[in-house]
């Protein structure tokens, strides 16, 4: 089996690829339905539980030694480091935990390798 083909148009002079023509809004697909999806997803929520409490623990420290280093004098550089700190946090939490749910679901296993012939 090929990959989908892409449309290329042309607007402006400008060549712009779209999605294949056989490519129509997204649904929803039967492995969001299973109890393993389920308990992904109840884990993966668990789990940005989790980074919030390592993230508002981060922003803590980091405002503890930022006041021990340099004081009270700059208010824009303690919401700075509080907002950098915990951005950071959560989103490595919330990249990480979709990589278990993607896993947990089963959406790993269902994703058709287009380099390998059909049999």
């Amino acid at each position: 089996m090929n990959p989908p083909a892409w449309r290329v148009r042309v607007h402006c002079g400008l060549a712009i690829i779209g999605w294949p023509a056989h490519v129509g809004v997204m649904s929803r697909i039967p492995l969001d339905e299973s109890p393993a999806s389920r308990f992904a997803w109840e884990r993966y929520k668990g789990f940005l539980r989790w980074s919030a409490l390592a993230a508002l623990a981060t922003v803590l420290a980091a405002l503890a030694i930022v006041w021990q280093s340099f004081g009270a004098d700059w208010l824009h550089m303690y919401i700075a480091v509080a907002l950098a700190a915990g951005f950071i946090v959560l989103l490595t939490g919330a990249l990480m935990g979709l990589v278990f749910l993607s896993s947990g679901a089963g959406h790993d296993e269902a994703v058709q390798d287009w380099s390998e012939p059909n049999d």
